[in-house]
């Protein structure tokens, strides 16, 4: 009877981890996903790198897949379409920059409750312009090869 159990305990922990995936769990709909491929760039504007910067890179067309990064504290960005996984499906895109900074919470604020009960003290200040917020109005497009792309310069004039 012990050799019974002992084997049905092995068996069963041997099972468990073999479902597991090694931690993985599938994504049901992974398979019907379009492939994505890395592409990543710098963003600059006035010829400096954008830290903290949101790029959006909006498909032109319609049934596209939107891909968006934030830049990091040199200004690069990679991709991603399909969190947590990195890249971008290939085509072409409009692409926009936003960089907000939120107005101070009034004083007398105390902690992150209060922050969220105040009002702030004014309209968010635009880092980049408002106009490359929009992909209709950046004026900003790229094209991402089925190979991809490692070196797109995203730069605001």
């Amino acid at each position: 009877m012990r050799f019974v159990f002992k084997t049905f305990v092995c068996l069963s922990c041997g099972l468990s981890i073999l479902g597991s995936g090694c931690g993985k769990t599938p994504d049901q709909w992974e398979a019907k996903r379009p492939k994505v491929v890395p592409a990543s760039g710098i963003v600059k504007y006035s010829g400096e790198p954008v830290a903290g910067a949101t790029v959006v890179f909006s498909p032109v067309n319609a049934e596209g897949i939107a891909a968006s990064a934030i830049t990091d504290s040199s200004g690069r960005f990679e991709l991603i379409a399909f969190p947590p996984n990195k890249g971008a499906v290939p085509g072409q895109y409009k692409v926009s920059v936003t960089k907000i900074e939120m107005p101070a919470v009034p004083k007398g604020a105390k902690g992150a409750e209060a922050a969220h009960d105040e009002t702030p003290s004014g309209p968010p200040k635009y880092l980049v312009p408002e106009k490359f917020g929009d992909p209709e109005t950046s004026g900003l497009s790229a094209d991402i090869p089925p190979e991809g792309k490692k070196d797109f310069d995203v730069t605001i004039n």
